[in-house]
């Protein structure tokens, strides 16, 4: 073991003493001007870990693609100088894939499901002894690891422990342009999407003019393909469309400014505004609601008014007893004494039929039967004695 810092070469020394004691290890101190790196051609080497396609011996090539639910591996035979039959070069080379894609897996640390897609070969004899070249290549790895058989189609899955995160999930980020995907959009589709958006905010915000920083290919593209369509939008919503080139900008990013029109002055607002006020000046006292307050403060006046017009049960009694008085004979009124009079008000207070109250008021007023038969003694002479006289004194 090689080590070019005192820090780490002290480090390691008293973990070897602690923990490999009886352990042969071979700890050296790298003490030269070259970089230990460089002097080992590592380098190189660190960067083909995070390549997507890691170049084989005989010219075939693997490309590992990561996905959220496995890592797919796929074996090309390119540019393979083997000589003999397809099936023989097909064996060589999914031969040579089988030790490299064991040791990549070691290296980024490849964990989960691993497919592989071999290249296809007919023979069965063949298609074994890869899948035992493969389980011979996995067996350094000291990661818990299983291959299964080789499908119809030549894939191979193998399933391996995962110690820790990823190599490359370790060391790198996701592309803020892209946002991991690997793709950018093309200059036909950067520019409808371009014209699209203006369109919106054209119907929604008064804009008179539009500020559009492009990447230099992206400008000219947009320029020279969508002239028309830019001219037709400037008719439209009168608005100006200007686009400029911007080497600082990305392929895929773009910069729009909206600059809208200005409001009016205010010198042509205030008159409205007066205007408007007068307006409601005229409007209101139409509509206001002080004489409704007074109706209603009249009201109470009313109903006080209709109150006193209205007699009372007493009052009413009062008067029916005043004209049952009335058809009496005046002598009675005269002869009654003070308590029959006040007999017959609290009498007349009682609400009786007329017939029973003249009868009453009748007998009321006889105070004695010598009196009522001086009344009625005339008409018992004139009847009676007017019609016997003749015949008594022809008899």
């Amino acid at each position: 073991i090689l080590i070019d810092d005192d820090q780490a070469f002290a480090k390691a020394k008293q973990y070897i003493r602690t923990f490999l004691p009886r352990g042969k290890t071979n700890l050296v101190r790298y003490s030269e001007r070259t970089p230990l790196f460089s002097r080992f051609e590592l380098e190189p080497q660190i960067e083909r870990i995070f390549e997507r396609r890691v170049e084989l011996p005989s010219g075939g090539s693997i490309v590992i693609d990561r996905t959220e639910a496995l890592t797919a591996i796929d074996v090309n035979s390119g540019r393979s100088t083997k000589k003999g039959s397809q099936e023989e070069t097909a064996l060589h080379t999914n031969v040579e894939a089988a030790h490299e894609l064991a040791r990549q897996l070691r290296l980024r640390d490849i964990g989960g499901i691993v497919v592989v897609d071999f290249i296809d070969m007919r023979s069965r004899r063949n298609q074994s002894k890869l899948v035992t070249t493969l389980k011979e290549a996995l067996k350094p790895d000291k990661a818990r690891h299983t291959v299964g058989r080789i499908s119809p189609n030549g894939l191979i899955e193998i399933n391996r422990q995962k110690i820790e995160q990823a190599l490359h999930m370790r060391t790198h980020r996701d592309c803020p342009t892209c946002k991991g995907t690997g793709r950018i959009g093309s200059p036909e589709m950067v520019g409808l999407n371009l014209l699209r958006l203006i369109e919106s905010q054209a119907v929604t915000r008064p804009i008179e003019r539009v500020k559009v920083e492009l990447h230099p290919e992206l400008a000219n593209a947009f320029q020279n393909d969508r002239r028309s369509e830019i001219a037709a939008l400037e008719d439209e919503f009168d608005l100006r469309i200007d686009v400029n080139a911007s080497s600082r900008l990305h392929r895929s990013e773009r910069e729009v400014e909206w600059v809208e029109r200005k409001a009016k002055s205010k010198k042509t607002a205030a008159p409205r505004k007066r205007v408007a006020d007068r307006v409601r000046d005229l409007v209101v006292p139409k509509k206001a609601a002080p004489p409704k307050t007074e109706k209603a403060s009249k009201q109470p006046d009313k109903s006080s008014e209709e109150q006193k017009k209205t007699p009372s049960r007493s009052s009413r009694r009062r008067k029916r007893g005043r004209k049952s008085s009335k058809g009496k004979p005046t002598a009675a009124k005269q002869t009654a004494s003070k308590p029959e009079q006040t007999e017959k008000k609290t009498r007349a207070e009682k609400p009786k039929p007329a017939d029973s109250a003249k009868k009453e008021e009748s007998r009321e007023g006889k105070p004695s039967r010598s009196r009522s038969r001086r009344r009625r003694s005339p008409r018992r002479r004139s009847r009676p004695k007017a019609e016997s006289s003749p015949t008594t004194s022809g008899s």
